[in-house]
This record gives C-alpha cells, sequence and structure tokens, in this order.
C-alpha cells in the first residue's frame, strides 16, 4: 500500500475507534434497530446532499443488487448487532472481537473470485494483530469472554462475519466510483432496515433525547457513517477488502489513543507491546515482511 493508502486507513480507524464510546451514550437513550436506522439513514440523507452537489446522481443502471448486499452487510447489520451488543459487554471487548473481521477476511477470502488464497504470512498477520490487540486491551477485557454476555460477544462475532464477507463483495463494485458506492450502499440499507425499526421500535414514541445523544447520534453517523465508507469503499478498491479490513485491528488503539488525547486517559505500559504486534501482523499480512526477508536472502546468496 503506498503511504496515502496509510494514512487513509489510519484515518478510518479514528473515525470507527471513536464509534465505540458513541454506541455507549446512544445505548442509555434508543433501542439497537432505532440507532442503525438513525446511524445509516442520516448517513445517507448527508451522502446523496454531497453527491447532488458535485452535480452527480444515483442511476437505475447501477449494480443495485450487489449493493443492497453490500449495504446489509457493511452498515445496517452491523450496526445493529453493535448496538445490542454493547448492552451486554464492554466497549473495550467489544473493539477486541471487532478485530476478527480481518481474520474473517483471510479465512474466507478462498470463497471468492478475486479474494486471493491462504498464505502462512497472512494467517501469521492475523494472529499477531489479534494477539496485539488482546494486549492492547489487557485482561480486564479477555476476562469478560465467556461471562460478560455471551449474546453480545456473539452479536460482535456475527458482524464481523458481516464486514469480511461485505468487503469481498464490495471487491465486484471496483467499476463504480467510491461515493457512489458508499452513497447507493447505505441508502438501500436505509430503506431495508427502515420498516423494520418503525415496526419494532415505533421510534416516535421513544422520550426526545438529549443534545448530547443528538450529538453522538450525529457524530456516528456523519463521521463513522457518511465520511467513514467513501474512505472504506475507496481503499477496497484501491488495495482490496484483505488490507483494508486491517482497520479493526488500529481501531481498538485509535480508541484509547483518542481517551488519551480527548479525556486525559493513562495509556498502560503495555499499549506498545501491544503496538508493536499489530505492527508486525500489518508487516506480514500487507508482505512487506516477506518481502524483506526474501530480498535479505537473495543478498547473502
Amino acid at each position: 500500500m503506498s503511504g496515502r493508502d496509510w494514512a487513509a486507513l489510519l484515518f478510518l480507524s479514528l473515525l470507527w475507534g471513536a464509534s465505540f464510546f458513541f454506541y455507549k451514550i446512544l445505548d442509555a437513550a434508543l433501542p439497537p434497530m432505532t440507532i442503525s436506522l438513525g446511524r445509516v439513514g442520516i448517513g445517507a440523507l448527508a451522502l446523496n446532499v454531497v453527491l447532488r452537489a458535485r452535480g452527480l446522481r444515483l442511476s437505475r443502471a447501477l449494480p443495485w443488487g450487489r449493493l443492497t448486499i453490500v449495504g446489509l452487510l457493511s452498515s445496517a447489520l452491523p450496526f445493529i448487532l453493535f448496538a445490542a451488543a454493547e448492552q451486554h459487554i464492554s466497549s473495550s471487548l467489544a473493539a477486541l472481537l471487532n478485530a476478527m473481521t480481518p481474520i474473517n477476511a483471510v479465512l474466507i477470502a478462498p470463497l471468492f473470485r478475486d479474494g486471493g488464497g491462504w498464505t502462512r504470512w497472512r494467517l501469521l498477520g492475523a494472529a499477531s494483530g489479534l494477539l496485539g490487540v488482546a494486549i492492547l486491551l489487557g485482561v480486564d477485557a479477555l476476562s469478560g469472554l465467556g461471562r460478560d454476555g455471551l449474546l453480545g460477544q456473539v452479536e460482535v462475532l456475527a458482524a464481523t462475519v458481516c464486514y469480511a464477507v461485505a468487503g469481498h463483495v464490495g471487491r465486484g463494485l471496483r467499476g463504480v466510483p467510491p461515493m457512489i458506492v458508499a452513497t447507493a450502499q447505505m441508502t438501500a440499507g436505509a430503506a431495508v432496515i427502515a420498516p423494520f425499526a418503525l415496526v419494532i421500535d415505533h421510534p416516535w414514541t421513544l422520550p426526545v433525547p438529549g443534545a448530547e445523544v443528538w450529538a453522538a447520534l450525529l457524530g456516528i453517523a456523519l463521521l463513522g457513517s457518511a465520511l467513514a465508507y467513501i474512505i472504506f469503499f475507496s481503499l477496497i478498491a484501491r488495495v482490496g477488502a484483505t488490507n483494508t479490513m486491517l482497520v479493526t485491528f488500529l481501531s481498538p488503539l485509535s480508541a484509547l489513543l483518542l481517551g488519551w488525547l480527548l479525556l486525559g486517559e493513562h495509556l498502560p505500559g503495555r499499549t506498545w507491546i501491544g503496538v508493536a504486534f499489530i505492527a508486525l501482523g500489518l508487516l506480514c499480512v500487507e508482505g512487506l515482511l516477506p518481502r524483506a526477508l526474501a530480498r535479505l536472502r537473495a543478498r547473502r546468496r
């Protein structure tokens, strides 16, 4: 990946790392399906406004079937699952389990035509990255496994499978501009989920949210959805699904750094050990480490 791609990946991790904070605020006031509808709906509205401002529009000729699948698997369903999960488990445990996304992307890659095959370096990188996230979050988060709400853990793991599949399916949209893909998939996701949210949650009967809840909803919709998915689909088109999914290794680190910068929280010493394992995972999956070792062996001959 180029320096521009790495910068985009890091920025995306900041946007999605902040989402774990937003969910905790939203869960105290809104049911999961309404949170998902608000996030997808507001995000879709914002993207359509930006699209029109650029003189573009969504055409009937677009591959709407694939876009709808991607919208459900990368937006609507995972957002419901994460909002529901964080009612039962901590945001740090959710962040840790979310790091299963690139591992799932690697494991299911051979099922897709252009997904790439399994290699020992990809598998080693996935394992190293997950270990780094575990060290980063510490034993307090790990102690919640199997004890801190099995349902919540299953919901997060189901969301990671959705993300992994969506990433590979989204590869089939490489000929469509990323801005169009982001807008269309989120619009389709909002259209599908809206009837269910209205029938199940009756959001008009809920208490009017306070300013903090509205701020969290706008933040997660405009930054964590609209802007994030423009970057996300741009990266998939340029560097592939497996590399793009590495963002879930970086999001927990982003969450810790945001807490340090904005809330004055202390970064434990294990942070840098975790960062080292995450970096090793990135180098393995990206192929930088095996290529460097190959060049080193070639020089010794």
